[in-house]
């Protein structure tokens, strides 16, 4: 019997070239991860602190206003709400996001069997390790940069006259905070994903590493008194360096990059090793 009568028909679309499987693999990616539910729940909780801070900025403009003195000096640091707000937003929903999608992402594909239908395609494992990272990077930002852009526009609205240029010139932290954290966040679950077939112990993998190192970074810090402990801790690490955008008056010692590139290179290189290892027949 011929192949066609058992329904089998060629496929008569267009075709893409060979780059742009990057694209269409995060395309996939990025969609596939709406249909995980801590996704979908760090996306939809992630607009209860803003709102709840903006609630609180509208309350603060109303009573200045009642009290008709609007050019008085501010009561509260608007680069410290924003950063006070980076740390909620990265420690409650950024880290869910990792949790549910970056942490599972290679290990589901290695649990399914999914590379000997990748890489059986005109698609190498730099595009594949891309597009998986900028997938889970963009819905952690998601998570992050709306809500900072959101209060960053409250902050703005309800300056005093000659505080408006100052907050103005906040948009360019909180996109680089954003980015950055989204970024590492990915990049380090995605890393992390790659250790094992098994999405379960991945996931637990990302947690202890994500609250292990902070809880003993956050011990040393208080019997010996020295801060720079703390870059033994990714979060906080990610916290220090977004500290540093909004107030670059800040000192950042040099441990806190290093242990941030450190991480960035550990988990590239866990995830290329897997990548590499994997048997396809074509």
């Amino acid at each position: 019997m011929a192949l066609g009568e058992f329904g089998y028909r060629p496929y008569e679309g267009p075709r893409l070239a060979s780059h742009h499987a990057t694209w269409v693999l995060f395309r996939h990616a990025f969609r596939s991860g709406w249909s995980a539910w801590i996704v979908r729940v760090a996306v939809i909780a992630s607009w209860i602190p803003p709102l709840l801070v903006s609630a609180w900025l509208g309350l603060e403009y109303w009573l200045r206003g009642q009290a008709a003195q609007r050019s008085a000096p501010e009561v509260f640091d608007a680069a410290r709400v924003l950063g006070i707000l980076t740390h909620w937003q990265l420690w409650l929903f950024v880290f869910a996001v990792g949790l549910g999608l970056g942490a599972v992402s290679i290990a589901e594909d290695l649990r399914s069997r999914a590379f000997q239908f990748y890489f059986s395609k005109p698609l190498t494992p730099g595009q594949y390790l891309l597009a998986r990272s900028a997938a889970v990077a963009a819905w952690c930002w998601i998570v992050l940069g709306p809500p900072l852009i959101w209060v960053w526009l409250i902050l703005v609205g309800t300056a005093p006259a000659e505080q408006t240029w100052m907050r103005l010139a906040l948009l360019l932290p909180v996109l680089a905070v954003s980015g950055l954290l989204a970024s590492m966040v990915a990049l380090t679950s995605v890393g992390i994903s790659a250790l094992s077939p098994s999405p379960r112990l991945s996931m637990g993998v990302w947690l202890l590493f994500f609250v292990l190192p902070h809880l003993l970074a956050l011990a040393l810090q208080h019997f010996t008194g020295v801060e720079t402990w703390r870059a033994l801790s990714l979060p906080a690490t990610l916290t220090s360096l977004s500290d540093l955008c909004f107030d670059p008056h800040k000192h950042l010692s040099w441990p806190f990059p290093l242990a941030l590139f450190t991480v960035a290179a550990a988990a590239i290189a866990v995830a290329w090793a897997r990548l590499h290892d994997v048997e396809v027949v074509t």
